[in-house]
């Protein structure tokens, strides 16, 4: 991953924890005041982005855990080819 698409995921992961996610929460408590929630549009709306968001997070959190394993790994191999230890 380049320097610049780790930013831009980054920021797109800090967006949706500090923005998205208290947005969406908000908007599902209003639409629980409106009532019968089996028939509330905007509740069913609502769920389902934050369903999208919570999967968006999960995805954002598992690459840079992915990638800053992978980069962990590369760092001691070549630690350990300076150093030429197996």
């Amino acid at each position: 991953m380049t320097s610049s698409g780790y930013n831009d995921l980054d920021m797109e992961l800090k967006k949706l924890r500090s923005s998205e996610r208290p947005t969406i929460i908000k908007a599902i408590a209003e639409a629980r005041e409106h009532g019968d929630l089996s028939e509330n549009a905007e509740y069913h709306s609502a769920r389902e982005k934050q369903s999208f968001i919570e999967g968006r997070i999960k995805e954002l959190e598992s690459k840079f855990s992915k990638d800053l394993s992978e980069s962990t790994f590369n760092e001691i191999r070549e630690l350990k080819k300076q150093k030429n230890i197996n």
